[in-house]
């Protein structure tokens, strides 16, 4: 008995033993993962769990090399988190198959592994390598139109590594007609497309349904990648050609979609009207980009750098063409050997067209002329399988290129494209030709886009700047070049930008005349020096003047432009200047004569293109009479050789008094501060309030700061404007940070920012921002301008807390101090200049401009501003100081206007004071002064292979340096690596180790928001809910019951509607690092503006009417947003007509009495308003009308006429009466013998049914 008890305990422990073995946590970036015993069989009843965890910013790859599991009962199970409770990401192997997974990528840094196997069988088990790396975003989309009309219509999200997929809901989420509205579900989305700069998939659907009558679905449709905000951008009916009843093919068709995320546009195929159409993403404006020797176009793609169009065509003869956007150099590439030409793909880079065709199941490529035509997948010849019972070809639709792979949908042939479709692989980076299915579900996959993230970063075009100058259509060109276009029905107007109806502006003379070349007009220079004159023009002439010159100097040279003469005889002369050598090139400004004469212009490079123009008589807006021209400009030019410098200056839309918001006012502008030429650096995305900016020489960049309700991020781009990405949002570092203040050390490669929210100055790598530390944060309240000391390692920032502030500490936060803590209120700007020992900063509370040493002493006031002052940004350069001013200035008694000034105080002068050098519409911020010795004369210990350090170095005087490490990392013992902080944090003594191990607390969540309740809406305003935690946790994710309008980080922005009153609202945050996720819930309590009580017309109060008379009444409810949807209008016996009236801000319900009867007399009319189907407002109006019981002789009644009339009316209505009450006595004792046998039957069941509930309207018996 003894050795049974020994037995079983040693079993136990190497129970125990084996269990922790199979227990990890994988911390190192790569690694492996077996099952315990592997190669050898692993035991039964294990229960292993495996986490990986990765630094912050980083994803995983999971692949597995050996899979041998019982399939039915033993299984690997990944989620895409820390713990079990995480998302599903896959479990394998999926029964009854035994084939290996794809593999598996995180969303996130942490992995969680289980691995189980049961009391029975077992193999040799698994091994998996992982690998991580910085997170990247890339899906597939792909369209779905279910197993039938009626059972799922989908749009999945796929993600290419482990192809594991997920639904996303659009509108009422899926067809059937168990929808309440059809035009809000999904229905057979056919093609797709997606926009990553608002988020947006397009996709087009088509097809027919039976809801009691035919109903034909046909349109374009849009949504954000959540599903969310579904809208329809185009339908057939839209087009005014569509007849529901007719076969003709004039009906619109719509098939194949494309987007240009760059010239905001959409591209797609009108099989029924035999056209490829453009669009307009903004406005949804419509140009015809091919109509002619078209049959039935389907799949497109865009070469959007060079503005070209791909399509292919089902016709006859089948084929693939190409042509420039505005359906010029129409090309056919390929015309043979085609039929179904479905699915089509570029690779602009490697000059590559790729396209399947599902009749000659074949996968094929040529280059992008057509030529080099290759088979790179040829299906075999069919044959019939009596065990399948179906013939085992493709169907091949939908194509997309990712990742050196071709992706391809397929419904199959014959009996299984009915149940269901596959996913397949072709790689490209071998030379077989064999593809594999890599994904299969029920239903018809239809077709399939992919993205990357760096798609859009690695592609800029002529169109990405404020849309090419074009007020409709941009067209981009090779080269980052564009021109303009103009939707049917319009043409460009003489500017070359603006579009009008019918062609060019009609006159009452003669039609407009192209501008007719004239000798002389166009010339190159290359002199260092030189006069650019436009050649004489006579008095007859009565077309345009457009001459364009092009000056070049040497390398390393600037060129400066004087303009000393311009007619202004009954004409606009005018001057487009641009920094570069075509048309393309930045442009500086368009100066005209009616402005004055223009001011100086200076390259910042050794190109400068100028383009005069000049328009005549027969333009009526401006011109009456021909008048001799002569001498248009005369402008003189000099080059001389310079040093490199500018300046830098972050805007934004005005805020007050001002409209103005396009994305066009969010501008970052390079301005010569010797002649004050500026231009709007031309950015390949859109920018959003720019405010703080730093520029990094090393690598030509700049770095700022965007920071709104919107959005809150740090962001960097080329010089030129292209290559933006960005660097660090607000929500990857928690809902409360404030990103505001930024410096740049470009020596030790360092980015420095203030965080208003989190109360914090934190440093980032430039190689990798996701390695954050913080380098002050005690005592810190509202951060705000941040300047560094590159040579010595010192960084300075203000602060507007209480008190407001100016310090200083070394980069890693030591010797901390307090330099100014007095007199101050609004610091804003600061500058610094070491080798003279100097401090500046502006104040826009105390409207001052001040100076101290670095230390803080010697203060000093330089100039004090007037009360309208509103000093923001500073930038010392040379001797002075130049300054944003976003001041006011009184223009009279009761307003103010926005002023907005670039100024310069220049230094060194006994008396100071500052001049204007630009003025701007907009909100002008931060700026930036750069000059190329600035670099060159501030060497710093870092500076040589970043001082040694793996990740931080830390510049010290003397040209030392040190090395430091991001947050939650500790240097090793060679002073130089970073390992991981250990964990909880340990604490070790001569004789023992005292693990302490954080106190847990609990974190709530709540949804907070600005707005007032109840909130006031017309149904358009936004409403911005916030989640919230009450600690500094690291969220995943934000899950919200309702459908988020925007959703920004932990915002969700919402257009509630009437229906959404008393709605509760709720959030879940989900966070890592193993918290359960939190939920908050929030109650909306909506009012809306009411519309005005109804009236009633057509009787006045107290007025006596006879009997027999025909009385109108009108019912009318005025105003309101929206209308009144119904308005209900009865008098006693009268009822409503239901019939009503819209007018253009009111409802009116007509009540017409053909005959007042005597028992009218004091009769009730009642009329109330139905206003968006809620009782939010008792709205109603009441008359009370006056009858005389004797009728009006025009009906040739009398009194006693009528008397009779009554009494026999009365007497029918007694006996009726009579009647009716007999007849429910009788029903009644039928009702209670029928219930008195129900009742015995009930107790003869011996009480087997013992409560029986039946509901009758609105009372229910028991």
């Amino acid at each position: 008995m003894f050795l049974h008890v020994c037995l079983l305990v040693v079993v136990a422990v190497a129970r125990s033993a084996e269990a922790t073995a199979c227990n990890s946590h994988f911390t190192e970036p790569t690694g492996s993962i077996q099952s315990l015993n592997y190669p050898n069989e692993y035991e039964n009843s294990l229960r292993c769990n495996y986490t990986i965890t990765v630094p912050v910013g980083h994803s995983i790859k999971l692949t597995f090399t050996h899979m041998d599991l019982e399939s039915c009962c033993d299984y690997v199970q990944i989620r895409d988190g820390g713990n079990g409770t995480a998302p599903l990401l896959g479990q394998y192997p999926v029964y009854p198959f035994r084939t290996l997974p794809l593999t598996i990528r995180s969303s996130g840094n942490q992995m969680w592994i289980k691995f189980y196997t049961d009391s029975s069988n077992n193999g040799t088990g698994f091994y998996a390598t992982y690998e991580s790396a910085e997170a990247e975003n890339y899906f597939f989309l792909i369209t779905s139109s279910g197993y039938s009309y009626y059972s799922g219509p989908t749009i999945y999200r796929v993600d290419p590594d482990s192809i594991r997929y997920d639904r996303i809901p659009i509108g009422n989420d899926g067809g059937g007609y168990n929808q309440t509205s059809m035009f809000d579900a999904l229905y057979n989305p056919i093609a797709i497309d997606y926009d990553p700069v608002e988020e947006k998939m397009y996709w087009t659907e088509e097809t027919t349904y039976w809801t009691g009558s035919d109903t034909t679905v046909n349109r374009i449709r849009s949504a954000h990648l959540n599903g969310s905000n579904v809208e329809t951008v185009l339908s057939a009916n839209s087009r005014g050609v569509v007849d529901h009843n007719s076969t003709s093919n004039e009906a619109a068709e719509f098939d194949g979609i494309a987007v240009d995320p760059l010239s905001r546009l959409i591209f797609y195929s009108d099989v029924g009207n035999k056209e490829i159409v453009m669009l307009t993403m903004s406005s949804h404006a419509r140009k015809t980009v091919v109509n002619a020797d078209l049959d039935r176009p389907r799949a497109i793609v865009l070469d959007t750098a060079n503005g070209v169009l791909y399509w292919t065509d089902w016709g006859t003869p089948a084929k693939i063409e190409r042509a420039n956007y505005d359906g010029s150099n129409r090309t056919t590439i390929v015309s043979t050997n085609l039929n179904y030409t479905n699915g089509l793909a570029i690779d602009v880079a490697n000059n590559k067209l790729y396209w399947v065709d599902a009749d000659a199941d074949r996968l094929e490529s040529s280059d992008l002329e057509g030529n080099g035509r290759t088979v790179l997948y040829q299906a075999p010849s069919s044959w019939y399988s009596s065990y399948y019972n179906y013939y085992s070809r493709h169907h091949f639709l939908g194509l997309a290129l990712f990742d050196n792979s071709l992706y391809v949908t397929d419904w199959g042939r014959y009996g299984s494209r009915y149940t269901y479709s596959t996913l397949q692989k072709k790689s490209l980076a071998t030379n077989g030709t064999s593809i594999s299915q890599v994904l299969s579900m029920s239903g018809k996959l239809n077709d399939i886009h992919a993205y990357h993230e760096k798609t859009l970063a690695n592609v800029s075009n002529g169109c990405g700047n404020n849309n090419g100058g074009c007020s409709v259509f941009c067209i981009p060109l090779p080269n980052n070049r564009s021109e303009c276009a103009c939707p049917d029905g319009q043409n460009l107007t003489y500017s070359g930008t603006d579009c009008i109806d019918d062609g060019f502006p009609k006159t009452t003379t003669s039609p407009p005349i192209t501008p007719t070349p004239i000798a002389g007009c166009d010339h190159n220079y290359t002199a260092l020096s030189g006069t650019i004159q436009p050649p004489d023009v006579p008095s007859w002439y009565s077309g345009g003047i457009a001459c364009t010159y092009v000056i070049t100097a040497p390398k390393g040279y600037r060129i400066t432009l004087n303009v000393t003469f311009m007619s202004s005889y009954s004409s606009y002369a005018c001057l487009e200047v641009r920094d570069g050598g075509d048309e393309s090139a930045p442009m500086f400004n368009t100066l005209c004569t009616y402005y004055g004469l223009p001011y100086e212009q200076r390259s910042f490079g050794n190109k400068l293109w100028v383009r005069y123009t000049k328009r005549f008589s027969w333009d009526p807006w401006y011109y009456s009479a021909n008048t001799r021209i002569s001498n248009g400009s005369i402008a003189t030019y000099t080059s001389e050789k310079t040093d490199d410098y500018f300046l830098l200056v972050a805007a934004s839309p005005r805020s007050y008094y001002s409209s103005s918001s396009s994305s066009s006012s969010h501008a970052i502008y390079r301005v010569d501060p010797d002649t004050a030429a500026y231009y709007r650096i031309p950015m390949n995305r859109t920018l959003y309030n720019p405010m703080a900016i730093d520029y990094d020489p090393v690598e030509e960049k700049i770095y700022w700061t965007e920071k709104g309700t919107i959005v809150n991020r740090i962001r960097s781009s080329s010089l030129n404007g292209r290559n933006i990405a960005t660097v660090l949002s607000a929500n990857t570092v928690n809902a409360e940070a404030v990103l505001d203040g930024i410096a740049v050390d470009p020596l030790s490669r360092l980015i420095f920012y203030s965080d208003a929210g989190n109360k914090e100055i934190v440093m980032l790598t430039m190689s990798s921002p996701r390695k954050r530390k913080i380098v002050a944060s005690s005592g810190v309240d509202k951060p705000r301008a941040v300047v560094l000391d590159p040579t010595n390692g010192v960084v300075y920032w203000t602060d507007w807390g209480t008190p407001a502030k100016i310090e200083r500490a070394n980069y890693d936060g030591s010797e901390r101090t307090t330099v100014i803590n007095s007199n101050l209120n609004y610091t804003n700007g600061l500058a610094i200049d070491v080798p003279h020992n100097k401090l500046y900063w502006v104040d826009a509370g105390t409207d001052l401009v001040e100076s101290s040493n670095l230390d803080g002493n010697g203060r000093t006031v330089l100039y004090k501003g007037l009360s309208y002052r509103n000093f923001f940004g500073l930038a010392l350069f040379q001797n002075s100081l130049y300054i944003t001013d976003q001041g006011y200035r009184r223009y009279d008694s009761y307003y103010y206007s926005r002023m907005n000034y670039l100024l310069e105080l220049p230094l060194g002068r006994k008396d100071l004071n500052v001049s204007q050098i630009l003025s701007m519409s907009q909100t002008l911020n931060d700026i930036h002064a750069y000059h190329e010795k600035t670099l060159a004369s501030g060497p710093n210990g870092c500076g040589n292979n970043n001082g040694g350090c793996s990740i931080i170095c830390i510049p010290l005087p003397n040209n030392r340096s040190k090395c430091a490490c991001p947050d939650g990392q500790n240097l090793t013992s060679d002073g130089k690596h970073c390992g991981d902080e250990p964990s909880p944090r340990s604490t070790t003594t001569s004789s023992t180790t005292t693990t302490t191990t954080p106190k847990p607390f609990v974190v709530q969540a709540s949804i907070s928001s600005s707005a007032p309740k109840p909130f006031v809406t017309n149904g358009l305003l936004e409403l911005n809910l916030t989640c919230v935690l009450d600690h500094n946790i690291k969220v995943i994710g934000y899950e919200w019951n309702v459908p988020c309008f925007h959703l920004i980080g932990n915002t969700c922005v919402l257009r509630p509607q009437a229906s959404d009153n008393e709605k509760n609202v709720t959030c879940m945050a989900n966070m890592e690092y193993g918290w359960t996720s939190q939920t908050a819930v929030y109650q909306i309590r909506l009012e809306y503006p009411p519309p005005s009580a109804p009236t009633i017309t057509g009787y006045t109060a107290g007025e006596m009417k006879q009997a027999g008379e025909r009385l109108t009444l009108t019912c009318t409810v005025s105003g309101g947003k929206p209308l009144v949807t119904s308005v209900n209008f009865w008098c006693n016996s009268h009822p409503d007509n239901k019939t009503d009236v819209r007018g253009q801000n009111k409802v009116q319900s007509v009540l017409d009495i053909r005959s007042l009867e005597p028992e009218d007399d004091a009769m009730s009319c009642v009329c109330t308003g139905d206003w968006m189907n809620r009782d939010f407002y008792k709205l109603s109006e009441t008359i009370t009308l006056r009858v005389n019981g004797t009728s009006s002789n025009v009906h040739g009644k009398t009194g006693s006429s009528t008397d009779s009339s009554t009494s026999t009316r009365s007497i029918v209505g007694a006996v009726v009466g009579v009647g009716v009450v007999i007849i429910i006595v009788i029903v009644g004792i039928v009702g209670i013998v029928f219930w008195k046998k129900r009742r015995n039957a009930r107790d003869d069941t011996n009480g087997l049914v013992s409560n029986i509930q039946y509901t009758t309207g609105s009372e229910s018996l028991s």
